[in-house]
């Protein structure tokens, strides 16, 4: 299987940046047809939310590919003026640290979702972060611990309080 080159993967972040953002958009245009409530917070807070994150972080990923684009453009650009027309081609490696690093957060995050219901979420997303924080390479434990916990209670804060969105709790006691 032929892997993907640097050359082509800024056009796959900008296809799925704008991909994303349009799936974005029409969903937050769905929530308009839920059904509303005037006790409490109202069912569309939710999805509309969760709608512009997705939105914001598609836009990041457009500009991120088009940034990409226009670096590459430049390099080639400069590689033409200093090379002769004789261009090397380099194979990148089968497990690159980075897919090494995915395939490590996938089974994380597996263990999180296999877990989270016998241990609750304050204790299965506390160590998920710090687990997630230590394999994109954050080494100060103090760091680890802080953003780890603080993430954890504003996240519980979030859902369980904002959004009274019922959160696992430990069956163990």
């Amino acid at each position: 299987m032929p892997s993907i080159g640097i050359r082509t993967m800024h056009k796959i972040n900008t296809l799925y940046g704008v991909l994303t953002a349009l799936l974005a958009v029409a969903f937050f245009q769905y929530s308009f047809s839920f059904p509303s409530e005037q006790r409490g917070l109202d069912p569309r807070v939710y999805p509309r939310f969760i709608s512009i994150c997705f939105f914001a972080l598609s836009v990041g990923l457009i500009i991120t590919g088009i940034k990409a684009w226009r670096r590459e453009k430049e390099e080639r650009g400069k590689q033409k003026e200093t090379t002769s027309g004789v261009q090397g081609g380099s194979q990148e490696p089968f497990l690159t640290p980075a897919k090494k690093r995915i395939g490590s957060m996938f089974l994380v995050a597996l263990g999180y979702v296999a877990v989270i219901d016998t241990v609750g979420y304050l204790l299965a997303t506390l160590p998920f972060l710090a687990g997630s924080m230590v394999l994109f390479g954050e080494r100060r434990v103090w760091r680890i611990l802080m953003v780890s916990t603080v993430s954890t209670a504003i996240l519980f804060w979030l859902f369980r309080v904002i959004f009274r969105v019922p959160l696992p709790v430990s069956s163990l006691w």
